[in-house]
């Protein structure tokens, strides 16, 4: 596991050695979230630089579970290693992962890959774009309207009927 002897994950005292043991930084919301669900049960979540480990312990058990899963800073890190792929797969499939993902980084990647040439990226950017909070929704209209792939010109149109669509249903 981490190379800490046995009886530091088991017991009562787990949770305060694994604290102490990496540096960690704990989600206020997951914490929150932990506590209603599980009562008196108690955790750890341990972030690591790639990884986050929770561990979830019983009074009269020790460890009952352990899960990892990647970090959203690695998850991040990832999606914008697959935008610069040479492989047009790779590169939608970057994308795909960056939707919903605010800041500037998702953005200027899919600003970036509007003029990509393949087709299946320029129409994936377009969807991260149309979607992201801070996108000049305007400017990527222009350019993607205008496209050369009648993919593209498409996947711009049904967004823009999506959004009429969801403005009326909300009036």
């Amino acid at each position: 596991m981490y190379g800490w002897p046995a009886r530091l994950r088991r017991g009562a005292l787990a949770g305060f050695a694994l604290l102490f043991a990496a540096p960690c930084i704990a989600d206020e919301a997951l914490q929150d979230r932990i506590r209603k669900d599980m009562g008196d049960t108690s955790y750890v979540l341990v972030e690591y630089q790639d990884e986050a480990r929770l561990f979830v312990f019983s009074s009269d058990e020790g460890v009952q579970s352990s899960i990892s899963f990647p970090t959203p800073r690695t998850v991040l890190v990832d999606a914008m290693e697959k935008t610069r792929n040479p492989n047009a797969r790779s590169r939608v499939r970057g994308l795909t992962l960056l939707a919903g993902v605010p800041g500037d980084e998702p953005l200027n990647a899919a600003l970036v890959l509007l003029s990509d040439p393949h087709p299946a990226v320029r129409e994936e950017a377009v969807h991260l774009i149309f979607d992201h909070p801070q996108a000049d929704i305007d400017s990527m209209l222009a350019v993607a309207r205008s496209d050369p792939s009648p993919r593209v010109r498409e996947a711009v149109e049904d967004l823009l009927e999506e959004d009429l669509t969801d403005e009326d249903e909300d009036d």
